[in-house]
């Protein structure tokens, strides 16, 4: 009995089927989201449901509470919405006027659900490049449970960017150009960052063709129609959004612009970012583990195999530094390649090393949903 037991934990581990896969994304997001509110329930005596999402759908949340009552404000206010995308928004609002649920409510389940699908083609990319169905589960047990998984419950558009980027680097690997298209527009209304995948296409691209020449590159490139239009249809969720801008206040780029509301005193910039960042936290030993966590996560970055996903990894690694080092952290959990890359290093170890690993990251959850419900602005 205990052969056969281990035998079919050894089968699901090594090869799951479809309905054992779809159990266990499930599973984990049940369990995480039930011990994210048994947590606010111990730590802030709180009882009801509606108190939870009150209490998890705070800072930006307020925002894209603001802009499904009220779309977005003509004028700049102290921190205009004019900063968040639209396509997350705008779900929750279709959802609400449909079933009649309230805002938090329809968040909460619009995020879990992308989160649910993200992990499926994650699970799928990561079988058409690695074929490694242990890794794969170990990464979707990272996403969800691990550090920073919280997010994708919140009503933040953390779980949908990771969602359509997800489908954008699984369709970019199986060559289906116009889809990955489709997903990437919807990518770039969801977070401007998702622009930047232009880039990661680029270098799959440049390692795919292995072009002797640039005369070869340019022609092989522009030859395929497929790709060159797929790649054109990335930004276009990003570029309607400016166009409603320019309409609205007459500056396509308010929400680059407006960007200086949320800098406080902090002039624009990596060095400048890093410089605050040291007068705020410079005396307390954490800060420093965390900068040398965040320069070890670089070096990690690097020794990524396959150009797309180094290139992708590297530019997510930067851009946070544009706003502010307390908001690093979400920003790589959603870029995929980081969790992935720590994954492909977590191979090398034996299986009770990377369970105990799974562990401690699923204990450092919990303390940062403790920090997130006691309103700690590092990790805004």
């Amino acid at each position: 009995m205990i052969m056969n037991s281990k035998s079919g934990i050894e089968k699901f581990i090594t090869n799951p089927s479809r309905t054992q896969l779809i159990i266990y994304i499930a599973a984990m997001i049940v369990i995480s989201r039930a011990a994210f509110f048994l947590l606010y329930v111990w730590h802030l005596d709180g009882s009801t449901f509606q108190g939870f999402l009150e209490s998890i759908n705070i800072w930006d949340s307020n925002y894209y509470k603001m802009i499904v009552t009220d779309g977005y404000p003509e004028s700049a206010t102290a921190q205009s919405s004019w900063a968040f995308f639209p396509l997350y928004p705008l779900t929750v609002r279709l959802v609400t006027k449909l079933t009649g649920m309230n805002i938090d409510l329809a968040g909460f389940l619009i995020s879990n659900i992308c989160c649910f699908v993200s992990c499926i083609y994650s699970y799928l990319y990561i079988m058409e490049t690695r074929k490694n169905a242990e890794e794969a589960l170990f990464y979707l047990t990272l996403m969800v449970m691990g550090v920073c998984g919280f997010y994708e419950s919140i009503m933040y558009t953390e779980a949908m960017y990771l969602m359509f980027l997800s489908m954008c680097f699984y369709y970019m690997e199986k060559d289906s150009y116009l889809v990955m298209g489709v997903c990437g527009a919807l990518m770039t209304a969801t977070r401007n960052t998702g622009v930047f995948f232009v880039f990661a296409i680029l270098f799959y691209w440049i390692h795919k063709i292995q072009a002797k020449s640039f005369k070869e590159f340019v022609i092989r490139t522009f030859s395929n129609s497929r790709l060159v239009l797929g790649t054109m249809m990335v930004p276009l969720g990003m570029f309607l959004f400016m166009y409603h801008l320019w309409n609205l206040t007459g500056d396509p780029l308010a929400f680059v612009h407006i960007q200086k509301a949320f800098m406080q005193d902090t002039k624009p910039g990596m060095f400048n970012v890093f410089a605050r960042a040291v007068d705020l936290y410079g005396g307390q030993l954490w800060f420093w583990g965390y900068v040398i966590g965040l320069l070890l996560i670089l070096v990690m970055l690097c020794t990524l195999k396959k150009n797309s996903e180094r290139v992708w990894g590297i530019i997510n690694w930067i851009i946070p530094f544009q706003r502010g080092m307390g908001c690093q952290q979400r920003y790589l959990h959603i870029d995929i390649v980081t969790e992935l890359c720590f994954s492909d290093w977590c191979m090398k170890l034996k299986r009770r090393w990377r369970i105990a690993i799974l562990v401690l990251m699923a204990l450092a959850e919990l303390v940062l949903m403790i920090m997130w419900l006691d309103r700690n602005g590092f990790l805004v």
